[in-house]
């Protein structure tokens, strides 16, 4: 069973899209910091399970939080503005189906800017530790957090979609 967890503040542009590329997922949490506009009702409409919780400037805290709701076996976390796409969706079905003892997997991140992939700069080559076992460890850090898990991780082929702007 797998778990996906997004962080919310004021996504009401983003949210559908994100929890439409978690449809493979058999949970899909939105922890929430007191959105102002929609994005709670959206989320809900939408078929995630929403907890307000205040981020307090720690984003490992809201991650944490989010893990201790999560019941799967295994934790995806994503931003409100990342997609999870088909292929990445089939690959990681595909891996976690494996009796291999992986804790951990690293996803790459392709960012996008209107429309079109970023090919250059600091974001280029981007992987984040993103899907876990759950108890495998925690999140670490106020900010640019890190997930400290114990165990094997390995990297996954697909990117993740990041439409930041």
């Amino acid at each position: 069973m797998i778990s996906a967890v997004i962080l919310t503040k004021n996504e009401e542009k983003n949210i559908v899209d994100c929890i439409e590329s978690l449809s493979f997922c058999d949970e899909i949490i939105v922890i929430d910091d007191a959105s102002s506009d929609r994005t709670v009702d959206i989320a809900k409409k939408a078929g995630a399970t929403v907890y307000q919780h205040a981020l307090e400037n720690n984003f490992s805290k809201q991650r944490n939080f989010g893990l201790e709701k999560a019941i799967g076996e295994w934790v995806l976390f994503v931003d409100a503005d990342e997609r999870v796409p088909k292929a990445l969706q089939n690959e990681i079905i595909y891996k976690l189906s494996k009796k291999d003892w992986v804790d951990g997997f690293y996803l790459k991140r392709d960012d996008y800017f209107k429309g079109k992939k970023l090919r250059f700069g600091e974001t280029a080559h981007v992987t984040l530790l993103r899907l876990a076992r759950k108890g495998s460890g925690l999140w670490r850090g106020n900010v640019h957090e890190i997930w400290d898990i114990k165990g094997k991780t390995t990297l996954l082929e697909t990117a993740l979609d990041h439409y930041p702007h």
